[in-house]
């Protein structure tokens, strides 16, 4: 995993450094005899994504913003309820007596407080006249690690070494649900996966490996059988270890309740979602994480897993539109290690 992450950077570096510093040396040479840009006014509407620190996203749908502005400015209260539709989903938004807009997304019933602002933007000049523009920045390392690659290859030897070098019965242990071993290994492992994201910490002395010795085996022949070879570290947050500790398959499929893509186990590619979650229900203080690998399926089947985009407030800016979770349709696919204590 380490090897990946140091190609991964190196990659990018020699592939795109030099083109990136020709476009850059093309745009500054341009700016000596710049002219002072126009501007104009533009309208813009955006939601509140965190409340609890006054956290505000851009919608970016230009039809949209005029409708909330036109709301916003309407006097005839017969008409402060106004539908539209922007980013793939169907919104009601109401304007109460103090001027406060409401957007309600009328699938997932969510909430959310929106308004509009202005802001001044440069008017772009004839195309005879125009600049090179500024260089897109090169993309981070960091995301093509968590959301654009599965970084880790094995091999069926691999496999076949694990499986005749451990003896993998039950245990009397197991059977009476004393699972976590404390592993500074697996507090190790979330330091470096998480080095590229928060940076957290996690404690030597109270990480724990959960041993399912009969799931590991069943895992692995399963790897072995269908070819499956590559994987990534995928995480969960939670406010229920201690009830998936218990479990056998870790997950109880009955009393999951997300179904943003479909039924399934959800999973982040990175750390970020994890602590947005239970930073959402309460648990700032506690970035503690279910460490665990997804496999990846040769033709990327829905009906093993979907890929989609969900976000998190604490990512960097280039992070941000990418698919960055998965729903787990074929839970066979998953092995969790077990829990990384911050």
């Amino acid at each position: 995993a380490q090897t990946a992450v140091q190609k991964a950077r190196d990659d990018l570096t020699k592939k795109q450094m030099e083109e990136y510093n020709k476009k850059l040396a093309a745009y500054q040479a341009t700016q000596q005899k710049k002219k002072p840009p126009q501007t104009k006014t533009v309208i813009y509407s955006e939601f509140l994504s965190d409340p609890t620190t006054n956290t505000w996203q851009e919608m970016n749908d230009e039809k949209a913003a005029k409708m909330l502005y036109d709301l916003q400015n309407e006097q005839d209260s017969t008409k402060w309820t106004i539908q539209y539709h922007t980013n793939n989903h169907n919104y009601t938004c109401t304007k109460d007596s103090a001027g406060k807009m409401m957007q309600q997304n009328t699938h997932y019933l969510t909430h959310r407080e929106v308004r509009v602002n202005t802001r001044q933007e440069t008017v772009s000049s004839k195309k005879k006249d125009q600049a090179p523009s500024v260089p897109t920045p090169l993309p981070s390392w960091q995301r093509t690690m968590y959301f654009e690659s599965w970084p880790v290859t094995l091999s069926a030897s691999f496999y076949e070494n694990l499986l005749k070098k451990y003896d993998y019965g039950l245990t009397d242990e197991v059977l009476q649900g004393k699972i976590a071993t404390i592993s500074p290994e697996l507090a190790e492992l979330g330091e470096m996966f998480d080095s590229m994201g928060l940076k957290t910490k996690f404690d030597n002395t109270r990480s724990e490996i959960w041993s399912n010795p009969t799931a590991f085996a069943t895992f692995l022949r399963m790897a072995l059988t269908r070819q499956l070879f590559q994987m990534r570290l995928v995480v969960h947050g939670s406010g229920s270890y201690d009830e998936m500790r218990a479990d056998a398959c870790v997950f109880n499929r009955s009393v999951l309740t997300a179904n943003r893509v479909g039924h399934g186990i959800y999973v982040a590619c990175s750390p970020h979602i994890a602590y947005d979650y239970r930073n959402y229900k309460g648990n700032s203080s506690d970035k503690s994480i279910l460490l665990g690998i997804l496999l990846k399926h040769p033709t990327d089947s829905p009906l093993s897993y979907t890929n989609y985009h969900l976000g998190a407030n604490t990512y960097n800016e280039d992070m941000y539109m990418t698919n960055d979770a998965f729903c787990v349709h074929d839970s066979a696919m998953l092995f969790w290690f077990g829990l990384c204590v911050a």
